[in-house]
């Protein structure tokens, strides 16, 4: 089976942030290819792989640091460790500014987040009252907001692949598959494809591939142009 990673282009910041907490909309790009650049697929693996769809980020509700790091407190010592990327859930978005956030090995207590993403040391009880002690977080991080996603179909949707389906004497076989925002086939816009066996490019619609060579268990090519 084809292993190639695939490739993720986020572009177009339409709404800008504000420290991060004001969603936006981006353009995203996933590519199975590179164009130009030289690759394979077996029979049944896609040759081409595209989405292109627009998403909008919804309120956040929680928070993530791209660092480990640890909390603590004099006399009781670390109380929490947080990995990278993990969701630190928000629990008040407070009229200063700041946020509550509720880490999981420390009920009834919520940390104070200050409007740099910055934890100020200061923490709320679960009753809303201010604690008299400090926490420490080793080392100093600052925290981004983790948004929720929503795809925007109105504003343009691309999702297919094309299908390497082999050779024989007379054709060279691929397979056009369209699908839905949530990948469900649309079964009415598919369509088998055939080509002489020994053409060296072929187009379908605005993908061109140049054919280095082809038989009955992979295909060795180049995407020259794809629109995009």
């Amino acid at each position: 089976m084809n292993t190639k990673s695939l490739i993720l282009l986020v572009a177009f910041v339409v709404s800008p942030t504000v420290y991060g907490q004001e969603p936006s909309t981006k353009q995203v790009v996933e590519k199975n290819y590179r164009v130009g650049e030289k690759t394979f697929a077996y029979v049944g693996d896609p040759v081409v792989k595209v989405k292109d769809y627009w998403i909008r980020e919804t309120s956040f509700s929680a928070y993530r640091s791209s660092q480990p790091f640890e909390v603590s407190r004099a006399i009781l010592g670390v109380l929490a460790r947080v990995q990278p990327d993990t969701d630190i859930p928000v629990a008040q978005k407070r009229a200063d500014g700041t946020t509550l956030v509720q880490l999981q090995t420390m009920p009834g207590v919520h940390l104070v987040v200050g409007k740099d993403g910055k934890f100020t040391g200061k923490a709320i009880s679960g009753f809303g009252m201010p604690m008299g002690f400090k926490y420490k977080i080793h080392p100093e991080v600052t925290l981004t907001p983790s948004f929720g996603r929503v795809i925007e179909p109105s504003r343009g949707f691309t999702n297919f692949e094309i299908l390497y389906g082999g050779i024989s004497k007379d054709e060279l076989k691929l397979s056009y598959r369209e699908y839905t925002p949530d990948d469900m086939t649309r079964a009415a816009f598919a369509q088998e494809l055939t080509y002489s066996p020994d053409s060296k490019t072929v187009r379908f619609k605005k993908v061109v591939l140049h054919i280095e060579s082809a038989d009955n268990e992979r295909i060795i090519y180049t995407v020259v142009s794809d629109g995009l």
